[in-house]
């Protein structure tokens, strides 16, 4: 997988909250194994972009603000987000939430 670059990231956030091909939600999974919500990533995007920036002059420089992936979540009803505790939505598992 190649780096996760600046104009990657900001393609990543002005696609919303959501997949384009089946609205699926969507969340960043971050270097440190941590996960970020899309509202999350907004709020910390000068952060994130520069840890990115950073991670590309200096091959060592680590940071849990740098993104791995973006991913959709399907059917994990107990993913929460790093940043604000807060649940991230799943495309199929609602209904064992709400049970």
């Amino acid at each position: 997988m190649s780096r996760y670059t600046c104009n990657r990231f900001a393609e990543d956030l002005n696609h919303g909250p959501y997949t384009s091909v089946g609205c699926y939600p969507v969340f960043f999974v971050m270097c440190d194994g941590g996960v970020l919500c899309h509202r999350c990533a907004v709020a910390e995007k000068r952060s994130i972009r520069a840890a990115i920036r950073r991670r590309a002059v200096r091959a060592w420089a680590y940071s849990g603000w740098i993104p791995y992936a973006l991913e959709a979540n399907l059917e994990d009803p107990q993913l929460y987000c790093s940043g604000c505790n807060g649940r991230i939505e799943s495309a199929y598992a609602e209904s064992e939430v709400a049970e």
